[in-house]
């Protein structure tokens, strides 16, 4: 379990890049600049899961 404030983890900022670019697999989720490469590495599966199940 990482021990990060939600804010540092995931901020508004970083939440509205992934809306608008709507990554559905790891090559788009790369796109993201907002997303920091440890962000990506920890969630990236589980970020293209949810969008995914939206769909």
């Amino acid at each position: 379990m990482l021990e990060i404030d939600p804010g540092l983890l995931c901020n508004n900022f970083l939440i509205s890049a992934v809306a608008v670019q709507n990554p559905l697999n790891a090559k788009a989720l790369e796109k993201i600049e907002e997303l920091k490469n440890w962000q990506r590495k920890e969630f990236g599966r589980e970020v293209i899961a949810f969008l995914r199940n939206l769909e």
